[in-house]
């Protein structure tokens, strides 16, 4: 079971919190939003290989989804960018399996970071295409069309299955790249204005959207920079997987709530958002870390393996899945 390590109580306009837990219509609830959040896994997809504490893998971190106590309908599951392996011999294939297997635990948006473009757009789209990968970024451009890919927002609708009238999350994603930075040579990409890309997406969401979550792999300077040019109060919660920004800067940016991704998904971190009294929205945040102790799921390890061999990979290159 998953232990609450840290209480956070944070304040939301009554508006926003008598909707999403008194009720947008007749048929509203109170369940709790489970929100499940990674980043910086950097194409991992069996425990790292790191020297003191071999941790993390798809196995895992799916045995603790299965014993998690929310709600499924009401679980919204994110990503904030750098998931690829930028190996230059099996970094596609390992990027490849890690991502399928992310859409068997149920993920629901995911940005692509400045390295996830490594391998170039024309392979994101291909991975998209035949995983049905669900990409988001408002910033992010094809360099030779200045085509817009991918959305740049995605509207998650939770407990559509149960009630008339569910629970609506907007999920803005900003990969870390602005007009002047340089890409990668065979990325294929060019950015636009990460503040204007941000407040178009802001002017396309429905009022009545319950909470609006912002995916980004920029460092936590930039989205500060972001924050004070954008003046606009609907983003709710901030996830990051910025390689320069820790885990120990969690908090808050202007107001709104900030966390950072475990790298390499060494651990499961999760947001409880539930109703509190008054104009507060209670949030408890859970933390698993994914060690030995905790097995491997079996029908995990069993699509991992047929992934392996669709795609001609040996033992060595997927990981190691005994020994840690």
């Amino acid at each position: 079971m998953v232990k609450f390590s840290m209480t956070f109580r944070l304040l939301i306009v009554s508006i926003l919190t008598s909707c999403l837990f008194s009720g947008c219509g007749s048929d509203s609830t109170n369940e709790p939003i489970d929100v499940i959040y990674t980043g910086n896994l950097m194409g991992t997809i069996a425990p790292c290989s790191c020297p003191n504490r071999k941790a993390g893998g798809l196995p895992r971190r799916a045995t603790i989804f299965d014993s998690l106590e929310s709600n499924p309908a009401y679980r919204v599951i994110l990503d904030a960018g750098n998931f690829a392996s930028i190996r230059p011999d099996i970094g596609p294939k390992k990027t490849e399996v890690l991502l399928a297997g992310m859409m068997k635990l149920g993920l629901d948006a995911i940005v692509p970071g400045f390295r996830d473009l490594n391998n170039g757009i024309e392979y994101l789209l291909e991975i998209e295409k035949k995983h049905q990968i669900p990409f988001v970024s408002a910033n992010l451009m094809i360099k030779e069309t200045e085509e817009i890919p991918f959305p740049g927002s995605r509207i998650i609708s939770l407990g559509a299955k149960l009630f008339k009238q569910g629970k609506q999350i907007a999920v803005i994603g900003i990969t870390n790249g602005s007009p002047n930075r340089r890409q990668h040579s065979k990325s294929g990409v060019k950015f636009s204005n990460p503040v204007d890309a941000i407040n178009k997406e802001l002017e396309r969401i429905p009022e009545n959207v319950q909470m609006i979550v912002l995916l980004t792999d920029a460092p936590r300077d930039n989205i500060e920079k972001w924050l004070e040019k954008i003046g606009n109060d609907r983003i709710n919660l901030i996830f990051c997987s910025n390689n320069r920004t820790f885990k120990k800067e969690e908090g808050d940016i202007s107001g709104i709530p900030f966390y950072v991704g475990s790298r390499q998904g060494k651990r499961l971190d999760h947001l409880i958002v539930g109703p509190s009294e008054g104009e507060e929205l209670n949030v408890e945040k859970g933390s698993t870390f994914l060690g030995k102790k905790i097995a491997s799921n079996k029908l995990m390890m069993s699509y991992i393996k047929e992934l392996q061999v669709e795609l001609e990979m040996n033992d060595n290159q997927v990981g190691d899945f005994e020994s840690q």
